[in-house]
């Protein structure tokens, strides 16, 4: 499957799901994900180092997209870094059961 590429705006537009942020402040990027079955990766860095965040689809995700999953949890630059993995339709009600944290990850750590 191909990745989509530049911001997460000019992604989903590009896939024919609109701008991300209407005027009213509506995120359908979990909707986008939802409904296409794509998983949104970001990384970032900050003062606790390497961070690499997933929200996958509700509905789960193939054996391709949990594989390649793995093998970006598994690159050596996260090993003193937090994988974080969240269901898109998460809300703050349903935090703790749809997302987890993992500190000092690896590529197993993406099946839990």
């Amino acid at each position: 499957m191909k990745g989509l590429g530049g911001t997460h705006d000019e992604a989903i537009a590009e896939a024919g799901g609109g701008k991300s942020n209407e005027k009213n402040n509506y995120d359908n990027r979990p909707e986008f994900v939802n409904k296409s079955g794509v998983i949104r990766a970001h990384g970032f860095q900050n003062r606790a180092g390497d961070n690499l965040s997933f929200s996958v689809p509700k509905d789960g995700v193939t054996h391709e997209q949990a594989d390649t999953m793995r093998r970006a949890a598994a690159q050596g630059f996260m090993r003193n870094g937090t994988l974080n993995i969240e269901r898109a339709d998460v809300g703050a009600e349903t935090k703790d059961q749809l997302s987890k944290q993992k500190s000092f990850p690896r590529g197993g750590d993406v099946d839990q």
